[in-house]
């Protein structure tokens, strides 16, 4: 199974303000947060040392996570069972020594909701198509990140036979998401029944899952 892992320094004795880290709503495959430990700026050893994550929730309700502390000193989170619906997890790691808080460090993780309007695709053959993908942030429309990018891939069973992908200039303001636009000849395809999917590129690589394997059907136009 696939991993995820976001990587977060925790200063234990940080003056700055609490980090936040994002993460999507119910994904499939597993997520994890690998943490170093840190003292103004400098990792300290926490290897004798175990470690657990309280997350608490919008209605106040607490989960806690146990931690897992690598042979290199960082402490690994699974983050799946906390994201469970879109919300804002305020998060505090606790380092523990025979039974014994030694120190705290807060942050928060921000749980991304993403939603597509339409979900099956039919379009004319070699005819212009045009259709909105909006994406949510919880309650708020989520727009793209300068270095973000929304790539939508038709498929030919293994075979890609178009592939576009939209940034934050295709943002259309007044419908809240990006147009995914076709021209006539993008849809000059053979009649017949196809497979498209969408994936969010964020910033730093990662892709995550917009739409997964939905109908694309190309009809006599």
């Amino acid at each position: 199974m696939a991993e995820y892992v976001k990587k977060l320094a925790l200063d234990f004795n940080a003056k700055q303000s609490a980090q936040t880290v994002c993460a999507k709503q119910l994904d499939d495959k597993s997520r994890f947060l690998l943490a170093e430990p840190q003292i103004d700026g400098e990792k300290f050893d926490v290897r004798n040392c175990s470690a657990k994550l309280y997350a608490k929730r919008n209605d106040d309700t607490v989960l806690i996570v146990g931690g897992t502390v690598t042979d290199d000193g960082d402490i690994l989170f699974e983050l799946t069972s906390l994201l469970k619906k879109p919300e804002i997890l305020k998060c505090d790691v606790k380092l523990i020594y025979e039974s014994t808080t030694l120190s705290s460090c807060l942050f928060y993780i921000k749980v991304i909701q993403t939603i597509m309007l339409s979900n099956k695709m039919r379009v004319c053959r070699n005819t212009a198509y045009s259709d909105i993908i909006v994406l949510k942030d919880g309650d708020e429309y989520y727009q793209l990140a300068n270095e973000e990018k929304l790539i939508f891939t038709v498929k030919n069973d293994s075979d890609i036979i178009l592939q576009k992908e939209l940034t934050n200039s295709d943002y259309i303001e007044n419908e809240n998401g990006c147009l995914l636009s076709l021209s006539s000849s993008e849809t000059d395809i053979d009649v017949g029944t196809y497979y498209y999917n969408v994936v969010l590129l964020r910033i730093d690589n990662e892709r995550e899952p917009i739409i997964t394997k939905t109908e694309f059907i190309v009809e006599e136009g």
